[in-house]
């Protein structure tokens, strides 16, 4: 089996830490290596619109860096000083999740187009215009390569000198023209969603002989339409039209995920191959104390025992819930009430939430916002919380929740979608109970004894699953498309 990886979405990342999608990536090729075998990567090379196989040299240094590297890496640089104002560390970008790119599918571009907006609703209203439109976009580029390309070659010399051009160049790497039953290829990004010429490349790969697996993280624009703008929901439902019969094995990443994908699938008539759910790695990082160097600048450090949130701030992560929770918690408990950390980026849809959160009276000196933190500064967030809390109303898996028991902290989570598949050791909850909720945050904060016996009963019970292990699980599923045969 030679094995072939699509870092698409690793070739123009710029951020100091990684993501979910980018270390799920990592991660799997980390956990193939440490097996003894040699992935390949392979990027889509949209100028030339054909695959191409990339060496790790050609790779941003921090990704690079991640996958020659046993340890996981980060950018150790800091981000400027912030000011003395609670909400001062917030990033400005208001970047999106995944799900919804701004006018490209690398974060750096969205922050560039922030920067050049600027803020305002004037400019939310842009960027929103240029998200809706962002496959017209793309087709526009396409167009005008090639009326480029045919306006340039009309009046050329003939007569080619040297085969030093970038198609050229190209051509002579490209993946395809020697392709057998024995080359598998898997697309585990995003890259069948944010490049729709992605897909019509890959059926030229399987075409040649070539085997193709994608990975399926969620299908939320067309199972859960209300937390997506509507042109990215007809955006990655022609995706999948084109993606899901395309391939000739579907990943998961929960059972969950699995059930929502085949019954989008069903609803639509849509062919697929077989759908095999896999368990994602839960540790990013082996366990280490913090540094004195990682302790984040004052203003985003809490002056009160705090709780821990990771996940972007957008609908159905469901910050929501936190917010008037913690309204109720300030008004009733007043001194009593603990602090609650938000790490994470800010999406559009969420600026009337952000905006109660850090001008509400109840809450703008309880609840703190904050992005761009790396894994360094997160592990101090981990030291010294009294417990994480993960309210989403719909996740494909839920890695900060597996990353918490890893870590063996008392984790209060939500009981929807796939999230209880993690483990039966978080503190389940219903995420639109607040009352419930508050309950619970007031147990883990006040009785010592019950949060030490939990913590006690993680660290002895939950067994983390490793990126070796999630490798070998593809592979497996991967190697009984041969023996099918």
């Amino acid at each position: 089996m030679n094995i072939w990886l699509d870092c698409t979405s690793l070739m123009d990342w710029e951020r100091s830490h990684l993501t979910g999608i980018q270390r799920t990536l990592i991660g799997v090729y980390k956990g193939w290596t440490s097996t003894g075998l040699k992935p390949q990567l392979y990027n889509y090379d949209e100028g030339n619109d054909c695959f191409v196989h990339v060496n790790t040299s050609e790779l941003p240094e921090l990704i690079r860096l991640n996958l020659e590297n046993k340890e996981w890496m980060e950018n150790i640089a800091k981000p400027n000083q912030c000011d003395k104002t609670r909400h001062a560390c917030q990033h400005p970008e208001a970047e999106s999740s995944e799900n919804e790119p701004v006018a490209g599918s690398h974060p750096a571009k969205k922050g560039i187009l922030r920067r050049l907006t600027g803020e305002g609703e004037a400019a939310e209203e842009l960027l929103q215009t240029i998200s809706a439109n962002k496959l017209a976009l793309w087709k526009l580029q396409k167009a005008t390569r090639g009326w480029l390309k045919a306006r340039m070659g009309s009046g050329a010399d003939p007569t080619p000198t040297e085969d030093t051009t970038p198609a050229k160049k190209a051509e002579a790497r490209q993946i395809g023209t020697a392709i057998s039953s024995e080359d598998y290829f898997f697309s585990i990004g995003s890259e069948s969603y944010h490049i729709p010429a992605n897909v019509i490349a890959s059926q030229r790969l399987r075409a040649n002989g070539g085997k193709l697996i994608r990975m399926i993280y969620d299908v939320i624009p067309v199972s859960q339409p209300q937390w997506v703008y509507a042109e990215i929901c007809r955006l990655f439902d022609d995706a999948m039209r084109k993606a899901l019969p395309s391939c000739d094995l579907l990943l998961t990443i929960s059972e969950y995920s699995r059930t929502d994908l085949t019954n989008y699938a069903l609803k639509e008539k849509i062919k697929h191959p077989t759908v095999v759910p896999i368990r994602l790695g839960d540790v990013i990082n082996e366990k280490k104390p913090a540094s004195t160097q990682d302790q984040p600048d004052l203003c985003e450090q809490p002056s009160r025992p705090f709780f821990l949130c990771l996940g972007t701030i957008e609908p159905r992560k469901n910050q929501r819930l936190l917010y008037d929770c913690w309204r109720r918690l300030s008004r009733d408990f007043q001194g009593k009430c603990p602090d609650l950390v938000c790490i994470g980026s800010q999406h559009q849809m969420c600026t009337q939430l952000i905006h109660e959160i850090t001008h509400d009276p109840l809450t703008k000196e309880r609840i703190i916002l904050l992005n761009d933190i790396g894994d360094g500064r997160l592990e101090w967030y981990y030291d010294h919380c009294l417990a994480t809390i993960f309210p989403s109303l719909y996740e494909g898996w839920g890695l900060p929740v597996a990353e918490s028991l890893a870590r063996g902290r008392l984790c209060l989570a939500s009981n929807a979608t796939s999230i209880p598949e993690i483990s039966e050791l978080p503190q389940m909850f219903d995420p639109q109970d607040v009352l419930g909720l508050c309950n619970l945050v007031m147990r883990a904060t006040e009785d010592y004894e019950w949060r030490a016996a939990e913590e006690e009963k993680i660290r002895t019970q939950f067994k983390p699953t490793s990126w070796t292990e999630t490798a070998e699980q593809i592979l497996r599923a991967a190697e009984r498309l041969t023996s099918a045969e």
